[in-house]
This record gives structure tokens, sequence and C-alpha cells, in this order.
């Protein structure tokens, strides 16, 4: 898996795929479904960035099969995140909805929920500071945006970290910033 996400970090894609087939294949026959999960849902993204959508909603609907079969709700809260994703961007907004009322019903939105995230509306006010999420004097926020300065979101005086929306989920459900391959 860390070759795989060096690869694709670097944009060697070639190598990413083969990376993460191994993974998954590696991981299938250890028993380590945690792994298997999390590489086919890479996998998935990476096959949905070649347009091959078919492709990564199999990947990503076994993703999350395997995560909820494992009681992981952090990588199955992912896998369906990106089968919403890819509903959403294909138009099919239905299919989108009702991703969202699955992660409604499965209790992913009410854990993070209780565990004090905010969940909004799609939109740039956080990251720009300008309205809803601008963070005050000496909060600290968990952001999964691309980049970071001093002010990003709103106030010199606050702490922001970058960081995937794996730890993001992880981090929320346990409070402090947290490694969701170890469970939240």
């Amino acid at each position: 898996m860390r070759d795989a996400r060096a690869h694709e970090r670097a944009g060697s894609i070639a190598e990413a795929f083969d990376c993460y087939r191994a993974a998954v294949s590696e991981a299938a026959s250890a028993g380590e479904q945690q792994v298997e999960a999390e590489a086919l849902r890479r996998l998935a993204v990476l096959h949905h960035h070649r347009n091959e959508r078919d492709t990564a909603r199999e990947l990503s609907s076994r993703s999350h099969a395997i995560a909820r079969e494992i009681g992981d709700q952090v990588l199955a809260g992912e896998a369906l995140n990106v089968l919403a994703g890819f509903a959403f961007e294909s138009g099919a907004m239905e299919e989108a909805r009702a991703r969202y009322q699955e992660a409604l019903e499965l209790g992913y939105v009410a854990d993070l929920m209780r565990a004090g995230a905010v969940v909004m509306n799609s939109g740039c006010g956080p990251c720009l500071g300008i309205h809803e999420g601008a963070l005050g004097d000496g909060e600290v926020a968990l952001s999964t945006t691309n980049r970071n300065f001093k002010g990003r979101m709103g106030n010199p005086n606050s702490e922001v970290y970058l960081c995937s929306p794996e730890v993001a989920a992880a981090s929320a459900l346990t409070g402090t910033i947290s490694d969701p391959r170890k469970g939240a």
C-alpha cells in the first residue's frame, strides 16, 4: 500500500495500479480485510479517473462490503462516499441521494455528528474563512483541502492541519488527530 500511494502521489499511475492490485491480492490471501478494502477503494478511484466507471463502482462496492463485514465504520463510510461521489459526478442524483441516505441510516453521519462534526452543504465558506466554518482565535481544524497557509480559514490566530478524509473521519470520532488504521 505504501508503494502504491507513493506512486500515485508521484503521478506514476501505471505503477500505482500495479501496486494496488498486488496489495488487494496479497491482503485477500493473508486475510487482511482492512488493507484489502482500502486498496480496493483506492484502485476504484484510479479506474474512475480513467473513465472506467463500471469497474470503479464494482471495486468500491467490494470495498464497502468488506468494510461493513469487518465493522470498520471509517473504511465503510469512505467507500460509500466514493460511491456517492461517482453517482453525483455522473449526474445520477437519485443514486447519490440514496448513498447519502444509506450513510445516515447506517449511522456513519450520526457517529460523526455525535463526535462534534458539522454537516453542511458543499461550498467555499470554510476554506475562504468568509462565513460558516470560519475559525476563531486559538481554534484548531483538520482540513482535507490541498493547501494551507496562515489565515487559510479566516483567522491568522488559528491552526489548520491538512489530512486525508480517512484521518479527518477517525479524528472526528476520537477527538484527537488519529490514525484510521488503528480504529476509531
